[in-house]
């Protein structure tokens, strides 16, 4: 079963959703709500499913995003840079996810390690 949805925790949402809102745009995702101390991201017609919510004390969290195309992780990984992410796996060749998959690896401004994947 797909999952449904994942919850990020972060220290300051303000800077999270500035964060997110840029890296995850060419991934298809948009601010989709904000309850003033968090919200959620989700792909333009459905429910969210990437959460964000500040706590004091955040815990480091790992998952993967499936991109539409190659140059979709490609962008992801430029604006999350650009957006105050740490490279953590520049966008290459992932022989693991398929024969031609590709995909990357960022740490966002709160410790998460992001991954995105293409598999064609």
């Amino acid at each position: 079963m797909p999952i449904d949805h994942l919850m990020l925790k972060v220290k300051d949402w303000s800077k999270a959703k500035a964060y997110y809102t840029t890296a995850l745009k060419p991934l298809g995702y948009e601010p989709v709500a904000d309850w003033g101390t968090g919200g959620g991201f989700g792909v333009a017609g459905q429910p969210g499913n990437i959460y964000v919510k500040q706590e004091e004390k955040p815990t480091r969290a790992h998952f993967a995003i499936l991109a539409p195309s190659e140059e979709s992780v490609k962008e992801y990984y430029k604006l999350a840079l650009e957006s105050g992410g740490t490279d953590n796996g520049a966008p290459g060749f992932r022989a693991h996810y398929a024969p031609d998959g590709v995909g990357c690896f960022v740490i966002d401004l709160d410790d998460n390690n992001i991954e995105v994947v293409y598999r064609p």
